[in-house]
């Protein structure tokens, strides 16, 4: 058996006896123990072994933390809750002129650290209230030279403060030099920057006193730096002109705001040009000023730009009173709203009177002012353009009409920034067109009380030629105002205002600007004889339409003899129809086809028939002129049914939709921008007065339409009379 643990034996023989007498069955587990005790043995010997190991170098640590600590040339002690000084760190503690037994268990008023104990104690208050770290710096003087320090406080457990003071001279001192070497490196900068830049750039006492000029000074004024210095600045001013910028000089002074003035200088050549003196004051901390930097720009070119805008506004507003026209711009999102005279001029307004958006509504009535609200809302939230025909109430309550064009105005980055355009007075032509109408609502009520036959013989025959000199009047004048030269002011007025900020520049360098005051000249001349023109044309519609006064008075008296139904040649009422058209068919290049096929006479009245079939012939040639269509063409095609004759009027033109179809005949409808809404109705009725009827076909937009005129032939019982 072999030995087992000293500890473990004494334990068994306490119990067992010395012989342990042991049997079989305990002898492995006392084996298994005993290898326990052992193991314990040896892991102790190893945990004893470590800790000395340990406990060694803890202590080499130690004395080398030490060493480094006390290596440190900075100053460490320790402050408790009363601010004592607890502990410090010695060592190098005398390079900083405090040492260990100064400070060690006193209070840092009691310290030669006295003299700057209260920002200290600030500091300690501080990282108490903060419980973080505070950082300070002072000086003191010793040895007749200043030494600057910085001071670092960190809060401890238990309400201690750790302070670190560092001596930091050598670090102020390369911070003091590297700082004059960076104002030099500034001075040197500036320097550069103001001999690089395009102005004269000057540098004044606060009393004025010249310090400072670059070299772009003495060479535009031919002066010297010495000749330049002190009040030398004033010499190569206007004579005009040195009071002026003296007295501005003076309030700048007294107020200290920037000073600015334009003024001419004399080149060294005995030039003078226009100038923008401007100086800024630079101020302490109590608003005193310490300098004036300040420069000179060349604004000549400007001036001589401002003279030729000036010029070009003078022809602007003759162009405009001339043609009756007025530019307005709207700014988005703020509404601001400005215009030209000529706007005042058409809406009777004072010079110069501009109001809001809101207010501006309010000079249109009640309808247009909806119309132009919407086109208005369009534009500056689409882009979409507008021309629109309104109607007005001047700043004289007196009612009249414009022509008001609009489309958006976008900045550089292309959204829209504007709405912008133009109002011409169109109020003579609408009362020239008012009259003209009220002239035709005479033909037509005169041609429902008297019988065809007369209208035919008497009012178609002798009115046609008047009626077409009308036609060919108005039409000619339509044509004019849409060529109008008017739009291209508005295109002016834009190109201004998108270089309203550079107008110098764009009137003596762009292309475009130097051509705009010979534009706007020759613009003045071209609407003059547009105007000329349209009150030329103006006077002959007014002297055609007293003609056809007269004409329809003249006939009023003989309609009243008008006759009955009578055989009614069917071919040849087609042909009156198309001759009463046949103007507006040629001038607008329309082919005619006949189709016509032998048929019987009708019983009518001829009058009656007649006005069909005009109404239906004008109403085919107005959808050819509205359509997109090469080639437009007019059918007119008869044929004979059971009992009835058939007359249809077929056209090419811009179609009729599913949904129009079912009103096409109702009294009031209409799908044209100037119609009536009683044409057709009127010949439906007719149509049925005369025991016929009228009907309507079409495929649908683009796709043309025919419409069809039955009427029994022989069958006179059955024509009313």
């Amino acid at each position: 058996m072999t030995a087992i643990h000293s500890l473990l034996k004494r334990q068994l023989g306490r119990h067992l006896g010395a012989g342990l007498g042991l049997t079989a069955d305990w002898q492995a587990f006392v084996d298994r123990v005993d290898e326990t005790y052992q193991a314990f043995d040896t892991d102790r010997a190893m945990l004893e072994r470590s800790l000395e190991l340990s406990s060694h170098e803890l202590l080499e640590a130690n004395s080398e933390m030490r060493a480094v600590f006390q290596a440190i040339p900075d100053l460490v002690f320790r402050l408790n809750q009363q601010g004592t000084v607890l502990d410090v760190k010695t060592g190098a503690a005398g390079e900083l002129t405090v040492g260990r037994r100064d400070l060690l268990g006193r209070r840092l008023e009691d310290t030669p650290l006295r003299d700057v104990a209260p920002l200290f104690t600030a500091a300690v208050e501080r990282v108490r209230a903060e419980s973080a770290p505070v950082t300070i710096e002072y000086s003191t003087r010793q040895g007749g030279q200043d030494s600057d320090y910085e001071a670092r406080l960190v809060p401890l457990q238990g309400g201690e403060i750790v302070v670190i003071i560092r001596d930091i001279t050598e670090r102020k001192q390369s911070l003091r030099v590297l700082a004059t070497a960076a104002l030099r490196e500034r001075e040197a900068e500036f320097h550069g920057l103001a001999e690089a830049m395009p102005q004269m750039v000057w540098i004044t006492r606060p009393d004025g006193w010249n310090i400072y000029f670059n070299q772009r000074w003495m060479d535009y004024t031919g002066l010297t730096l010495e000749e330049s210095f002190g009040h030398g600045w004033n010499k190569p001013f206007h004579p005009a002109d040195q009071q002026s910028a003296w007295e501005a000089w003076q309030r700048a002074v007294a107020t200290t705001g920037i000073y600015s003035i334009e003024c001419r200088l004399r080149r060294a050549d005995g030039i003078y040009r226009w100038w923008l003196v401007r100086g800024v004051p630079q101020l302490d901390a109590n608003g005193k000023i310490l300098q004036w930097f300040g420069t000179c720009t060349d604004i000549h070119e400007l001036k001589l730009s401002e003279e030729k805008l000036r010029r070009s506004e003078a022809l602007l507003r003759i162009a405009g009173r001339t043609a009756q026209l007025g530019g307005w711009a709207v700014d988005l999102p703020g509404g601001h709203i400005t215009w030209s005279d000529g706007v005042d001029a058409i809406f009777g307004l004072p010079l110069g009177r501009v109001t809001a958006l809101g207010p501006a509504l309010q000079y249109f009535a009640r309808r247009s002012r909806v119309t132009i609200g919407r086109a208005f809302a369009v534009c500056a939230q689409h882009g979409t353009a507008f021309d629109l025909e309104l109607e007005v109430i001047t700043g004289r309550r007196q009612g009249g009409w414009v022509r008001c064009t609009g489309e958006a105005r976008r900045n550089a980055a292309g959204a829209i920034a504007g709405v912008q355009g133009a109002f011409q007075d169109i109020t003579a032509r609408k009362q020239a067109e008012l009259q003209l109408e009220r002239s035709h609502l005479q033909l037509l009520a005169v041609s429902r009380q008297a019988g065809m036959a007369e209208f035919a013989t008497g009012i178609l025959h002798n009115v046609g030629n008047v009626l077409n000199s009308v036609n060919v009047a108005s039409t000619c004048l339509a044509d004019s105002l849409r060529k109008s030269k008017s739009t291209n002011l508005a295109k002016v007025v834009a190109l201004l205002h998108e270089h309203e900020q550079d107008w110098g520049d764009f009137f003596t360098r762009h292309p475009k600007g130097r051509l705009v005051p010979a534009y706007l000249a020759q613009l003045a001349g071209e609407l003059a004889g547009e105007q000329t023109s349209a009150l030329q044309e103006l006077a002959g519609l007014q002297k055609n339409i007293a003609h056809i006064r007269d004409i329809v008075t003249t006939q009023q008296a003989v309609a009243k003899s008008s006759g009955g139904a009578a055989p009614v040649n069917v071919a040849e009422l087609v042909e009156d129809a198309l001759r009463i058209n046949a103007n507006t068919l040629l001038l607008h290049r329309i082919q005619v086809i006949r189709e016509f096929s032998a048929m019987p006479p009708v019983i009518a009245k001829k009058s009656k028939v007649l006005q069909i079939l005009v109404n239906l012939v004008r109403n085919a040639e107005q959808a050819c002129m509205s359509s997109n269509q090469l080639a437009n063409h007019l059918t007119i095609r008869t044929s004979v049914g059971d009992g009835s004759v058939s007359i249809a009027v077929i056209d090419n033109g811009v179609g009729i939709s599913r949904e129009n179809l079912a009103r096409i005949f109702t009294h009031g409808f209409t799908t044209k921008k100037t119609g009536h809404g009683f044409g057709l109705h009127s010949a439906a009725l007719a149509a049925k007065e005369l025991g016929g009827a009228l009907s309507v076909q079409s495929a649908g937009p683009d796709c043309g339409a025919t419409f069809v005129l039955e009427l029994p032939f022989a069958q006179a019982s059955s024509v009313h009379p």
